[in-house]
């Protein structure tokens, strides 16, 4: 194992003990618990924006974005009727859609409840502001289906839906430790999130990487996505051309 590995593993190691904690909060409350499980890539970044002694502040606002994120997946399996995440069946499979539907909504709504145990009215803010425009991502994507996009119109739909909470992760530290500059940080974690959006974008048309979920779900859907300037990729194309296509 490389230095690098031990490294990013004690950095996880160090988020899940932090979300652990409230963790404990969040059941006592009777609010709903996540695994804490996956890449964690939002705490990861807004670890990243935090110094080195983080508090429970900013473990209130992490968990805050990763539950949000959390609800996000739960609708979307919904939505796009998957059948499993993370290597498990999907809530909406293994308890139905209508329990699927009102998990996601008790999930985001604890998100805001931590979020305001952050006692930062600027980031509660900052964060309310990141969901709506997270779910407005989500329906302008919907809206376009599979009509083609200019760059533009993709980076827009993207820098909402996929980089907002990442910029509310990356914000929360310089937030709460009150820097003039916190909006930079916000910036740089939405940018964060149209890199990481275009990688999964291109994934998706890897039919042979194993990414925890359906390759070509979001061809499938009809949905407009970044590689579809470079390659013609008309609909209901199997897997074998797709493939071919993408290496020609």
């Amino acid at each position: 194992m490389t230095d690098r590995r031990v490294e990013a593993d004690g950095v996880l190691s160090v988020i899940r003990r932090g979300l652990a904690s409230v963790a404990r909060e969040l059941a006592e409350s009777g609010m709903p618990v996540p695994d804490w499980e996956g890449k964690l890539i939002r705490p990861v970044v807004g670890y990243a924006g935090a110094t080195d002694e983080a508090d429970d502040r900013l473990w209130y606002a992490l968990a805050a974005v990763q539950l949000a994120h959390e609800a996000s997946l739960v609708h979307d399996d919904v939505i796009d009727g998957s059948g499993e995440r993370r290597g498990r069946p999907t809530t909406a499979v293994s308890r139905g859609v209508a329990a699927a539907i009102v998990e996601g909504d008790h999930l985001l709504t604890a998100a805001y409840r931590m979020a305001a145990r952050t006692g930062s009215l600027e980031w509660a803010e900052l964060f309310a502001r990141a969901v709506e425009r997270t779910v407005a991502g989500e329906k302008a994507q919907a809206a376009r289906g599979g009509s083609p996009a200019e760059w533009s119109e993709y980076e827009a739909v993207v820098l909402g839906k996929s980089g907002e909470l990442l910029g509310a992760a990356l914000a929360a530290g310089p937030v709460l430790r009150g820097e003039w500059a916190a909006h930079r940080w916000y910036e740089t974690g939405r940018r964060v999130g149209l890199i990481y959006q275009m990688l999964d974008d291109l994934l998706d048309y890897c039919v042979h990487v194993d990414t925890g979920k359906p390759a070509l779900i979001d061809y499938r859907r009809g949905l407009w996505t970044w590689p579809r300037l470079y390659v013609d990729l008309p609909p209901d194309l199997d897997d074998v051309t797709v493939a071919r296509r993408l290496a020609t």
